[in-house]
C-alpha cells in the first residue's frame, strides 16, 4: 500500500529536475506509486499541492490538473516551472474520462482530485482478455465482432499525436484523421504544455477512440 507523509512546507524545491503533470486523479495515483519516499509539499505563493519523491537518481515533482484539457495543462506547467525553477523535463500522462460540467476554482478542484487519488491505490494489468478492439464500422459490443490481431502484447508506436479539447469517440472520425494527418492516437493536454515548452510527447493508450470508449 502506498503511504504518503504529511505535508512538509519547508522542502527545498531546487532539488527537483523532472515535472510530471497528471490530468486526472487516477493517473496521479499511478504516477505517485512509482516514487521512492513520496511526500506532499506546499510551496510559498502557490496554492497547489505537489507530490514529490525520487525515481532512481531523479528528483520528481507531480501535480494533478483541476480539469482535463489544454488550458489546465498549460496552467499546471506555468505553476510547476515557477515553483520548481530547476525543472528540465516535463512529463504528461493521460486517461480520458468525462469533463466537469461546472467550474469551481482550480484550487478547489485540484484539492478534490488529490483526495480522490488517495483512494485509488491498487493496480494491476487486467490482461489481454479485457483488451477489446471491435470492427471499425461496428457501434455495439457484440464480442463476435472483434477485429482480429496478430498479437495481444503491448507495443511501442511512433507517429503523430492529435491534441485538442474534444474527446474522439468515433472510429470513422479516428480513421479519417489518421488518413489525413497520420495521427496514431489522441489526447487532451499536450498542446497546452508544448505551446510554452519544447519537448517530446509520450502517451499511454487506454482505448481505441471509438464508440466503445468507457472512460
Amino acid at each position: 500500500m502506498l503511504i504518503i507523509a504529511h505535508i512538509d512546507p519547508s522542502h527545498d524545491t531546487s532539488w527537483y529536475t523532472v515535472g510530471w503533470i497528471a490530468p486526472l486523479p487516477l493517473e496521479l495515483t499511478a504516477a505517485v506509486g512509482m516514487l521512492e519516499d513520496p511526500i506532499k509539499i506546499e510551496v510559498p505563493d502557490d496554492d497547489v499541492l505537489y507530490h514529490v519523491g525520487r525515481i532512481g537518481s531523479h528528483f520528481v515533482v507531480m501535480v494533478v490538473c483541476p480539469r482535463m484539457g489544454i488550458e489546465p495543462a498549460a496552467t499546471a506547467l506555468t505553476n510547476i516551472r515557477r515553483s520548481f525553477p530547476n525543472i528540465k523535463h516535463i512529463l504528461v500522462n493521460e486517461l480520458i474520462v468525462k469533463e466537469h460540467t461546472l467550474h469551481p476554482s482550480a484550487a478547489l478542484l485540484t484539492a478534490v482530485n488529490n483526495l480522490r487519488s488517495v483512494y485509488m491505490q491498487v493496480y494491476e494489468d487486467p490482461g489481454a482478455e479485457y483488451d477489446h478492439l471491435f470492427e471499425d464500422s461496428y457501434l455495439y459490443t457484440d464480442r463476435g465482432r472483434f477485429s482480429e490481431r496478430k498479437s495481444d502484447q503491448p507495443h511501442i508506436h511512433y507517429g503523430n499525436i492529435g491534441s485538442a479539447n474534444a474527446v474522439v469517440r468515433s472510429s470513422v472520425k479516428r480513421n479519417e484523421l489518421h488518413a489525413r494527418y497520420n495521427i496514431i492516437c489522441f489526447e487532451m493536454e499536450a498542446a497546452g504544455v508544448m505551446s510554452d515548452y519544447q519537448g517530446l510527447v509520450i502517451r499511454g493508450v487506454c482505448d481505441y477512440a471509438d464508440s466503445h470508449k468507457n472512460k
